[in-house]
């Protein structure tokens, strides 16, 4: 991890409130689609008065998740290399037409004048700002939560609260519950993508150790979804002696699984969905629902080829191709 350079002047020490304590009344409105627009329109605003001085600009908070109701205020995130540096950032954003509102440790506020978007300033490293990313990742991924979120919003709005900083307050336990779900989620899914990723590399060392190659067969190709966002594309057409041999080293002997699934390509990371053929069918190691062992579709005739592509490059170049070496 790059070590973040300390501040080039004393921070604050104490939350100073431009224009002092505010009540507003709080409205929460359903998810209005354009708020992805607006948020554009300030992301293009903040980004030509920051220039270099803008590590980082987010659409954060409720109006940030698809589907969640929310304030009708836009927040948005910017990270900078120093926040005690006001001058690298706080005078061109006051220039582009926003105002000042909060000062306190580690954190600027300015806002529209009309007070519909809030922008929040903070350092570049700051765990807070991993807290609000994932926050709202959580959020736009786990509709559980999102709703438990606006069930919360929605009964703590109806009470009368002195300013919006005590209304946010109270939402802090289940805040709190939510993230520490969301951190949970991602420690699993970086432990299942380290052992998809020794299964794929298993796969490639099994193929490896098939020394027969003939040209390229048409073959079926079989797309893998996990983790989220990496596509392996994987064609296959084998003997029906070869692919019992491989399912029998990825299942052991025995298993009911390899009669159910017969010869297509599987490997079994944790929670892992599998696209097979054309998507017609899915399989979760989680679920009941399997591929029909009366499935129509034909298997590959014998004798064919492996085709192996690691299409997000980290294995890259990496293909072989096999057939029954007595064929």
């Amino acid at each position: 991890m790059t070590e973040q350079p300390g501040p080039s002047r004393p921070e604050v020490t104490e939350v100073e409130l431009v224009g002092g304590v505010e009540k507003r009344e709080l409205v929460l409105v359903d998810h209005d689609p354009g708020w992805a627009a607006t948020y554009a329109g300030h992301e293009r605003r903040i980004s030509a008065a920051l220039g270099a001085a803008a590590v980082q600009v987010e659409h954060i908070g409720s109006t940030s998740v698809p589907g969640l109701a929310a304030k009708p205020i836009i927040d948005v995130l910017v990270t900078v290399g120093d926040v005690t540096a006001e001058e690298d950032y706080l005078d061109p954003l006051l220039e582009a037409g926003y105002v000042l509102r909060v000062r306190e440790p580690g954190h600027r506020l300015v806002r529209t004048p009309e007070r519909d978007a809030n922008v929040h300033v903070m350092g570049a490293g700051d765990p807070l700002v991993e807290a609000y990313l994932l926050f709202r990742d959580r959020l736009r991924a786990d509709p559980d939560d999102r709703a438990l979120y606006e069930r919360t919003k929605r009964a703590l709005v109806e009470q009368d609260w002195p300013d919006t900083n005590a209304y946010a307050d109270a939402k802090t336990d289940v805040v709190a519950a939510i993230l520490a779900r969301a951190r949970q989620a991602r420690l699993s899914d970086q432990t299942a993508a380290g052992k998809y990723d020794r299964l794929w590399e298993r796969l490639l060392e099994y193929l490896d150790e098939w020394a027969s190659v003939r040209e390229v067969a048409d073959g079926i190709e079989v797309t893998f979804e996990q983790p989220p966002g990496v596509t392996r594309t994987v064609e296959v057409v084998v003997t029906e002696s070869e692919w019992d041999d491989y399912i029998t080293t990825i299942f052991g002997t025995g298993d009911p699984r390899a009669t159910v699934l017969r010869r297509r390509l599987l490997a079994m990371p944790p929670d892992a969905t599998f696209l097979v053929y054309d998507g017609t069918y899915e399989w979760e190691q989680s679920a009941t629902r399997e591929l029909p062992a009366d499935d129509a579709r034909p298997d590959p005739e014998p004798g064919g080829s492996w085709v192996v592509t690691d299409a997000d490059g980290r294995i890259a170049g990496r293909s072989t191709d096999i057939v029954d070496e007595e064929g």
